[in-house]
């Protein structure tokens, strides 16, 4: 049975793609990049050079055991489930907390590549002697990320040059199930 993350997380994707086809007629689509293969690619590019993709369920579950190891600490579940559940683009989403945009992993190549990003952010952290978190999303102030508090899993919204973080949701099942999917390109 899907625990609440997982069920909140696969409500929104559906969505996500249920406004997509609404809006377009068809799944989402986006430039074709050769040294950027996903497993949510649907179609060969067209005439434009687009590709239609799709979230895809990941049939390994993501292993952030390195993460864990470099940064010294266990790493919240929620962060693993989220983050390892699909291959997908970032998804769009409005709702309680503005328009956001959900990060996710497109590849192996880009989860190595938030993981790098993650540890960056926690040495930040670190410095500046901050509990960790693990940022999962964004919106359209380069300033702001919405992250997931390590110890207790609250989703927190931080503001990076003040360094000022407010609780916005007491888990990340709750702050997804706060939002509403939006139609993709």
């Amino acid at each position: 049975m899907p625990t609440a993350l997982e069920t909140a997380l696969d409500e929104l994707v559906a969505g996500f793609l249920a406004a997509t086809r609404a809006r377009h007629g068809r799944d989402p689509l986006q430039a074709h990049d050769p040294d950027w293969p996903s497993p949510c690619v649907q179609t060969a590019p067209d005439a434009a050079g687009r590709v239609s993709w799709c979230p895809v369920r990941r049939t390994t579950p993501a292993d952030f055991s390195g993460l864990a190891e470099a940064l010294e600490t266990a790493i919240h579940p929620d962060f693993t489930t989220y983050f390892g559940r699909y291959w997908s683009d970032p998804l769009p989403a409005g709702g309680l907390y503005g328009r956001l945009e959900l990060l996710q992993l497109w590849n192996p190549a880009d989860e190595e590549r938030l993981l790098a990003n993650q540890i960056g952010h926690v040495l930040q952290q670190r410095r500046g002697r901050q509990p960790l978190t693990l940022f999962f999303a964004c919106n359209d102030d380069p300033d702001q990320l919405y992250s997931l508090d390590n110890a207790s899993g609250a989703v927190l919204r931080e503001e990076l040059p003040r360094r000022t973080r407010r609780v916005v949701a007491d888990s990340l099942a709750r702050f997804l199930a706060g939002l509403r999917p939006e139609a993709g390109a």
